[in-house]
């Protein structure tokens, strides 16, 4: 959206508003709600809150999250919450299906890092009962949003680029020259 859209913007917004009996919208609320949306163009906006006005099934004016969901949803994009659902069952297939014997390569590379770091996965594949599985689902969901959030890069090992990198910063601290060669 460009600051030209503002007030067509503001005209949805309080269209929207209106169709719902708790749907009060405040200047500020208006302000912050165009700032969280405008990566998107003003047209996926007001399909989004069409879609919305059709769909919702609750008494309470959608949040802006809501919009940028369904915005997400109709482009294609799976929300981070069912995919962290879809990567826990990929790993739960592979356990009932090959159990502890054969290593999985995940595709998903939130998922095979903490198939490998936070939970190995031969030793947590033989060491699992079938009674702690649905807590290990929770956690794996939490652990796999997390990681998401943080984004892919922060989590990941970075091998030899990294201890170039540390080894090349430390060579130039005073005093520091011998620490570089720590590996």
């Amino acid at each position: 959206m460009t600051n030209q859209d503002l007030s067509r913007f503001t005209e949805i917004m309080t269209g929207m508003a209106e169709c719902f009996p708790s749907g009060r919208i405040s200047h500020l609320s208006l302000e912050l709600s165009y700032q969280a949306l405008k990566k998107y163009s003003l047209d996926q906006i007001t399909r989004a809150v069409s879609t919305l006005l059709i769909s919702h099934r609750f008494n309470t004016m959608p949040t802006i999250a809501d919009i940028a969901e369904t915005i997400d949803q109709a482009e294609g994009k799976v929300a981070i919450d069912d995919q962290a659902e879809v990567q826990a069952g990929e790993v739960l297939n592979h356990l009932r299906r090959y159990g502890a014997g054969t290593t999985p390569m995940f595709s998903d590379p939130i998922t095979r890092e903490l198939m490998r770091g936070r939970w190995q996965y031969g030793s947590w594949a033989r060491n699992v009962l079938e009674s702690d599985l649905k807590w290990w689902r929770h956690e794996f969901v939490r652990a796999y949003k997390a990681h998401h959030v943080a984004g892919a890069g922060a989590f990941l090992p970075a091998g030899e680029k990294l201890r170039k990198i540390a080894q090349g910063i430390t060579m130039k601290l005073p005093g520091r020259r011998e620490a570089a060669n720590v590996r």
